[in-house]
């Protein structure tokens, strides 16, 4: 039941993030600029970062050309500089990313930076902190961060790794239809998910947070790499200070609700894990676990994260990871409620769900379940091979070995050379 003091301080809470009931739930929230953060930075050397930037050589064209076209060095109107932005990738709240091309290198790159030349040096402080943070990571599923240097357009800039592909949230609306009926699709998305487990837990070793995790900030190539972008809400757990309130910052439809309190003292790895959670319910029902009709009902939603009860097209140990990812973190009289109820770590088993896996269910024993297909009965077959195997080996070790045993076992080369010593000595 909300009661009166819940819902004005979630109310106090949306106004000063200027929240409003129209604001799209899905869209995503960035903390608000304080003096706190001014200082913050200033203690951990964001001014002196600023101040060290070198200057890139950054030109713009004015006409678009054909992505992948890249001219030869030394042609063309920008031959003098390395990076020629040739288009734009995508727009944000914090700033902009281009296409560019390095010309030194012969590749495309992608160039984020502010809106505008800030006026202050303290405006890009929040940008050189994703990157310092971004480039701190370095994991198969994170994109790299090439280099930091100043424009002298638009300030401080980042060169990262351009990714040609499409979100993961674009697949799974691809796919809606298929899941989670068919097991090729369900399992194919799940690797992606466990592939976003393992670029957490990376981070998390590195003492990051990411809080912003879901399907539209993860990038699918098109030679099956997958990415965990945007880290521009990232933090560093040794930087939050217990007893103080966060501003709100994340995705309203996938937020933990310590994320909504901005209670700083419960936000760690566990609240990562809730995104995953959150995730995996998208993969599993084709929408976002929040979700509501407005902002403060969806915020109201992930304030009380409830269990959902799924339906029997789920998976029952898919749906029990989902909500044991997605427990609440405040004390309740449910065990499941309790803070140890929810896995610390991303590559917990029981966040990820790799014993899971429906084109072929393989059980602990090494019997093989029943497949899809005409090769049912060559796997059970197999299956049961393996199982005798494995039992036959087991007793030959168990059995002391004979001199004949150690001589038969011995490599012919060591055999043939003692035979011949011998024959030698008479």
């Amino acid at each position: 039941m909300d009661t009166p003091s819940t819902l004005e301080t979630l109310h106090a809470r949306m106004t000063a993030a200027k929240l409003t009931s129209d604001v799209d739930p899905l869209s995503r929230i960035s903390a608000v600029l304080s003096d706190d953060l001014h200082t913050v930075a200033a203690h951990s050397q964001l001014e002196r970062m600023l101040q060290a930037l070198q200057p890139l050589n950054v030109a713009r064209e004015t006409v678009g050309r054909p992505p992948g076209a890249l001219p030869p060095n030394g042609a063309g109107p920008h031959a003098d500089f390395d990076l020629v932005v040739r288009g734009r990738l995508g727009e944000g709240g914090m700033g902009v990313v281009e296409l560019a091309e390095q010309r030194s290198l012969g590749r495309e790159v992608a160039l984020k930076r502010l809106h505008k030349k800030p006026q202050h040096e303290a405006e890009g402080y929040a940008l050189l902190d994703e990157a310092r943070i971004h480039g701190s990571l370095e994991h198969p599923n994170v994109a790299p961060v090439h280099a930091v240097g100043a424009d002298r357009e638009f300030g401080p800039v980042v060169v990262l790794k351009r990714v040609s592909g499409q979100s993961w949230g674009k697949a799974l609306r691809a796919d809606a239809t298929r899941l989670p009926q068919q097991p090729d699709a369900l399992e194919r998305h799940l690797r992606v998910l466990i592939q976003v487990c393992h670029a957490l837990d990376y981070a998390h070793s590195r003492g990051v947070l990411h809080r912003d995790v879901k399907p539209e900030n993860v990038m699918l190539g098109e030679f099956g790499e997958v990415y965990l972008m945007d880290w521009g809400l990232a933090l560093r757990r040794d930087g939050l200070v217990a007893g103080r309130t966060l501003p709100i910052a994340g995705t309203p439809a996938y937020m933990a609700p310590e994320m909504v309190r901005g209670d700083a003292e419960a936000i760690d790895e566990r609240s990562d894990v809730f995104l995953l959670g959150a995730t995996l319910h998208e993969v599993l029902c084709g929408a976002p676990r929040h979700l509501a009709e407005s902002m403060s009902a969806t915020m109201m939603r992930a304030l009380h994260a409830e269990a959902v009860v799924y339906g029997d097209e789920v998976p029952a140990d898919l749906g029990a990871i989902a909500n044991r990812a997605c427990a609440r973190t405040r004390t309740c009289a449910s065990r499941t409620c309790a803070p140890s109820a929810r896995p610390s770590r991303a590559s917990s088993r029981c966040a990820r769900p790799t014993r899971w896996w429906p084109a072929r269910k393989r059980c602990w024993t090494g019997r093989m379940a029943e497949t899809r297909g005409p090769s049912t009965k060559r796997s059970s077959c197999w299956s049961r091979r393996c199982v005798r195997g494995r039992a036959a080996l087991r007793a030959a070790r168990a059995r002391p070995l004979s001199r004949a045993d150690v001589r038969a076992r011995a490599p012919r080369g060591r055999r043939a050379a003692r035979r011949g010593v011998a024959a030698g000595a008479r």
